[in-house]
């Protein structure tokens, strides 16, 4: 019995070094070169990236974020009508091939949801149903045909526009947690992978899970 009672302590404690080791891990940088297809960890420092905006303008139209959704400007941002209007918060704006994507809050799923526009943001349509719900979709990058998805059960690709995702990459916590089999799992993510374009490269940061 002494045995058993020395045994567990310094099992647990290998453990708790094991993953206080890796904590650093998780704050790796991910990049990819095929269009998100594959993922790897790179040592160096970041290249630059595009800086996120809240706006963005085509074609005389302005698309932004808002409190209460998306929000659409056709005379210069004089007057605005929401799009999006789901109950909760725009998240993120980007330019795909085409048109926009943006992610906003609904309050009614409780969930943030990935929507499309082809029609320079005058109407827009969900893609993300495809996808696990969840209230941390961080991030929605274009890359070739393929749109790429920072969400918090990891990183999503989708070949035809939201129609299917699939996952290609697991979340932060999921790559590097030694102590899910003790069944401590997390219901709120502390970080999910923040999607960002330089050049013909993907890079996954891992970011907070908030806002």
């Amino acid at each position: 019995m002494k045995k058993l009672f020395v045994f567990v302590p310094a099992i647990l404690l290998v453990l708790f070094l094991i993953n206080s080791f890796v904590l650093k891990e998780k704050e790796a940088v991910l990049k990819s070169t095929d269009s998100g297809k594959t993922w790897k960890v790179i040592r160096e420092g970041l290249p630059e990236i595009e800086k996120p905006t809240n706006t963005f303008k085509s074609a005389g139209v302005l698309i932004s974020t808002g409190s209460e959704g998306i929000r659409r400007s056709t005379d210069k941002g004089k007057h605005w009508e929401w799009v999006i209007r789901e109950g909760g918060v725009g998240i993120a704006i980007e330019r795909i091939e085409g048109g926009f994507a943006a992610i906003a809050y609904n309050t009614t799923t409780k969930s943030r949801r990935i929507h499309i526009s082809l029609d320079n943001g005058a109407t827009w349509k969900v893609i993300s149903d495809a996808l696990p719900p969840s209230m941390f979709i961080s991030s929605i990058k274009q890359m070739g045909k393929y749109l790429v998805c920072g969400h918090s059960d990891g990183i999503f690709r989708s070949a035809d526009m939201g129609k299917t995702w699939t996952s290609v990459h697991p979340s932060v916590e999921k790559d590097h947690n030694y102590f899910k089999f003790l069944g401590t799992q997390e219901i709120t993510p502390k970080k999910v992978f923040r999607i960002h374009v330089s050049g013909n490269a993907l890079y996954a940061v891992p970011g907070s899970a908030g806002c």
